[in-house]
């Protein structure tokens, strides 16, 4: 069973989001970011739920600890918003967590959203786990990446739609394909959701991000366009 860590500012809240996890994650949680740390390296989670209004979170200091240290690089993060407001939702996007649920919460899409970010690399839709492309080279078993030399490390869902595009250089991806094949699920993700983690791709990767071309009104390619 996967290990899942909860980190809610309300103990009863926590249980209850343990409860709904219970069968596919063995569950533990903390109720403030000073106590988050140490959660974190005593035993790396598969998924943190992360709500964001914990106290004392530096959201971009825990996706950083999160990326950088090679035990907890497998870690999913699935915040939790107090509203789906447009501009907390691109926020918690752009800072980088692999996805979002707001609340309330629907507990059939929280446990999706959660199953679904674990999946292992072998349910990848791409054809393999480690694919090369142009000046980029993703190796989706370990979640990273090397642009141009320097390497990456990507969220899950950043890793699956890297994966998704580079498999099949110079195909054109709709965005609704994109989106049934990286995130895998039957609830709404918005176009809008797709691009800001595309942004962050082509951010991340440097200068051989923009071989991650837009195609207007249809979706993305990466390198050079089929005909």
């Amino acid at each position: 069973m996967l290990d899942a860590l909860i980190a809610h500012p309300v103990p009863a809240e926590a249980a209850r989001l343990a409860a709904l996890l219970t069968g596919a994650f063995r569950c533990r949680s903390v109720d403030s970011a000073g106590s988050l740390p140490k959660a974190l390296w005593t035993r790396a989670p598969r998924l943190l739920v992360l709500h964001l209004s914990l106290s004392g979170l530096n959201l971009d200091e825990t996706l950083r600890l999160l990326r950088e240290d090679d035990a907890l690089s497998a870690t999913c993060v699935l915040a939790v918003l107090e509203s789906r407001e447009e501009s907390g939702i691109v926020a918690a996007l752009e800072s980088g967590v692999d996805d979002f649920v707001a609340e309330p919460l629907h507990p059939a899409e929280f446990r999706a959203r959660a199953r679904a970010l674990v999946r292992s690399p072998r349910e990848f839709s791409a054809p393999t786990a480690h694919i090369k492309v142009a000046g980029i080279v993703v190796d989706s078993a370990r979640r990273v990446a090397t642009a141009g030399g320097r390497r990456v490390v990507l969220s899950a869902t950043e890793c699956r739609l890297l994966a998704e595009l580079a498999g099949r250089p110079g195909e054109v991806k709709s965005k609704e394909s994109l989106i049934a094949n990286v995130w895998g699920m039957p609830f709404d993700v918005s176009a809008h959701t797709l691009d800001s983690h595309i942004s962050n791709l082509r951010r991340k990767l440097g200068p051989p991000g923009q071989l991650i071309e837009t195609v207007r009104g249809v979706g993305y390619v990466i390198g050079k366009r089929k005909r």
